[in-house]
Order: structure tokens, then C-alpha cells, then sequence
């Protein structure tokens, strides 16, 4: 990381840009909804899905951990069910590189 995270820097926004194709949307969608509820259950916040209005293929799974260690923390805690949903939305990628996942840490401006 360029930025370097302590357990305790946070909070840390997390999003995952995904591009399906058209035809996949329903199962797509079907699939995000399943992810909704086990980020929610491992203390996401704020979860939310966008999709790119210029192109969309494009659609963007965005939510916060309080802090890097959660999110740490977070990807250990995968079970079985929550491996095959990643690898279902995984499935739906148009090209060859997959979701892009992105990592932030939440910034106070003027500061």
C-alpha cells in the first residue's frame, strides 16, 4: 500500500467495480443482493450498489468498515456459501481481469 494502515486507521471505503454483461444482469443482481446481506452481516456500513450511467456494463458495489483491521478481518470470515457467491459474481465479469476491488481511507478535508 502507498499509504500505510495501521489496525485502527479507518474508516475504510470499499468498492468493487464489476463490468457484466447485459444478458447476466437479472442473475447479476439476484447474486449482489445475496453479497448485500453477508457484508452486512460481517458490519459493513453504508452498502450500496451503482451503476455507471455512460456505460452500463459498469456497475459499482461501494460500503465502509470502521476500521483496516475489520476489513481484514472481514475477508478471513468466509464461509463456504460466501466463497461461492464471490465466485458467482466473478462468473459475470466481461473480460479477462475479474471485479476490480479498491481500497480508500475516509479523509477529513481542510485538515
Amino acid at each position: 500500500m502507498a499509504i500505510p494502515a495501521t489496525a485502527r486507521t479507518g474508516p475504510i471505503l470499499i468498492a468493487i467495480e464489476y463490468r457484466v454483461s447485459p444478458a447476466c444482469e437479472a442473475r447479476f443482481l439476484r447474486a449482489i443482493a445475496e453479497r448485500r446481506r453477508v457484508r452486512l452481516r460481517d458490519g459493513a456500513r453504508d452498502w450500496e450498489l451503482v451503476q455507471d450511467l455512460a456505460n452500463p456494463e459498469i456497475w459499482v458495489e461501494q460500503f465502509f468498515v470502521a476500521t483496516w483491521v475489520e476489513y481484514v478481518r472481514h475477508n478471513q470470515r468466509r464461509t463456504k456459501a460466501d466463497a461461492g457467491n464471490w465466485a458467482e459474481l466473478r462468473s459475470f465479469s466481461v473480460g479477462d481481469d475479474g471485479p476490480r476491488v479498491r481500497r480508500f481511507v475516509k479523509r477529513a478535508a481542510g485538515r
